[in-house]
């Protein structure tokens, strides 16, 4: 055992921007700013891979870009992260990787009068969205079903949680006949 080489090594920058960060100001009192890592260390090296933050008023992660400083020669070393979040509820609207770049993606999330998702959308322009997941819940907020694209006929699936006695999940759909074998459970009755 080489006692002089350390495995997995991470540093955290609080408060201000690390020196080399694309962000350079921020709403950063107490926070994370800067994390670096580094899979193999001896002391000498660069990180194999940063990840700089830049948060909101209310403390969000508002912007993170991922830095992997091995990528610098191909000129695509950066990816960048932002979220977008809803004023009142505070829950993420929608996520937007590498905007305005080839390899731009982005998640839509709706959610009902309680709070709980409903839909998941996803983009490569954000002007066309393809529904990527439907859920749907019980009048005490429990989670009922979850259709995964429910609009493609061809790669539909569906997961149906079953609650236990005691409230908890104890199956879906792909465990059914364990659960009904090892525990006795109100089971609502599953269409297909």
């Amino acid at each position: 055992m080489n006692l002089g080489t350390i495995w997995d090594r991470f540093i955290q920058v609080y408060d201000t921007a690390a020196s080399g960060s694309p962000i350079s100001s921020g709403h950063f009192r107490g926070r994370v700013t800067t994390h670096k890592v580094w899979q193999k260390w001896t002391g000498t090296e660069a990180p194999d891979y940063i990840v700089y933050y830049d948060y909101d008023l209310m403390g969000r992660v508002k912007r993170e870009i991922h830095e992997i400083p091995m990528l610098k020669r191909f000129k695509h070393h950066l990816f960048e992260m932002t979220y977008l979040y809803d004023a009142i509820s505070g829950k993420v609207r929608e996520m937007i990787y590498n905007e305005g770049k080839k390899d731009e993606f982005r998640h839509r999330f709706e959610y009902d009068a309680m709070g709980n998702l409903k839909q998941v959308w996803t983009s490569r322009d954000g002007k066309h969205w393809t529904l990527e997941s439907a859920l749907k819940y019980y009048p005490d907020g429990k989670l009922m079903r979850r259709e995964i694209r429910p609009k493609d006929l061809i790669a539909n699936s569906t997961i149906n949680p079953i609650y236990n006695l005691c409230s908890l999940v104890g199956a879906n759909n792909h465990t059914i006949f364990m659960t009904l074998c090892c525990t006795f459970s109100f089971i609502n009755p599953i269409l297909y």
